[in-house]
Parts: structure tokens; C-alpha cells; sequence
């Protein structure tokens, strides 16, 4: 588990009341964990606590992710 930082930058984008939103993480305000990183296999979660979005809505943000190929 790591937590974002200029290297590592977390972006969600989700519909809302106001219409689409995006929260993006750079400061280490969200952890990011990899549960695999492979060829075939990259996939983990993360989990954000008073994130503010580009409309400047606070929320706590939490996901998982994967791709494969």
C-alpha cells in the first residue's frame, strides 16, 4: 500500500447530482494498494477520506480496480 503522490496519481471521474466529477489524488490523500502487477493481471484498490473534486465536493472516494490482457 502506497499513498499517492506525484508518481503515482489516482483519478475518478463519476456521475453526481451536479453532473460528472473528478477527484484526482497526487498529495498522498488516498493509498493505493496493488494486489497484482503482472503481464497478464495489474489489479488492486484504493481508498480516499475527504477528497475534494474539481466542482469542489468533498467526499470519501473508495474502489477496485483490474485489467487484463
Amino acid at each position: 500500500t502506497r499513498p499517492t503522490s506525484p508518481t503515482l496519481v489516482l483519478s475518478v471521474t463519476a456521475q453526481t447530482s451536479e453532473g460528472l466529477s473528478t477527484w484526482i489524488s497526487s498529495d498522498g490523500g488516498c493509498d493505493v494498494t496493488l494486489e497484482e502487477a503482472g503481464r497478464a493481471r495489474f489489479a488492486g484498490s484504493f481508498a480516499c477520506e475527504d477528497i475534494a473534486s474539481s466542482a469542489g465536493e468533498v467526499a470519501d472516494v473508495s474502489g477496485v480496480f483490474e485489467a487484463t490482457g
